[in-house]
């Protein structure tokens, strides 16, 4: 996904199947991370149209939901160039896929969802553009490292390379 490490997976159909699709991929994900209790990380790239039901009148819907679920829930800043927005579900298994699943139906309630149907990304954005202008890169035109390439990388150069990479904020955060 644009400006990020993830790769995206696309899914679609009656809302009975996505819900049950959902929940088989948060499931596998949950087995092969071996992660028991909390942890455990969803994003969802979430057309824009849909982000406000998601976060309603000032935050209203977005906090009951957190609250509800227990889960930390982020909604990402808008980028320019993209009819998406990335939304961080982050919690224990369970109230995970609670939280997932409601925010699937908000997407699926979206009246305008059909015209995002269509998925083409031919640009790059910098890494961690999602997390707003303070969470830039340093510098930009570091090239993302390779991961192959990380085993012949020291710590330190490692570090060295993070640090101009991705900006502190970033580098506490995750």
């Amino acid at each position: 996904f644009p400006g990020t490490t993830d790769r995206i997976l696309i899914m679609g159909g009656s809302l009975e199947c996505l819900m049950n699709g959902v929940s088989r991929v948060l499931a596998r994900l949950h087995n092969i991370s071996g992660k028991t209790g909390s942890g455990l990380l969803a994003k969802l790239a979430v057309p824009s149209s849909a982000v406000s039901t998601i976060i309603g009148r000032s935050g209203d819907a977005v906090r009951r939901l957190s609250e509800r679920t227990s889960c930390r829930i982020n909604v990402s800043p808008r980028v320019e160039q993209l009819q998406e927005r990335l939304v961080i579900i982050a919690g224990d298994y369970e109230q995970l896929v609670d939280a997932t699943l409601s925010i699937v139906r908000d997407i699926q309630a979206d009246p305008h969802l059909r015209e995002h149907m269509q998925i083409s990304y031919d640009f790059q954005l910098p890494l961690g553009i999602w997390s707003g202008i303070k969470a830039l890169p340093r510098d930009p035109e570091v090239p993302l490292l390779d991961p192959k390439d990380v085993d012949r990388q020291t710590k330190r150069e490692i570090i060295e390379y993070l640090h101009k990479a991705a900006p502190r904020e970033i580098l506490l955060r995750y």
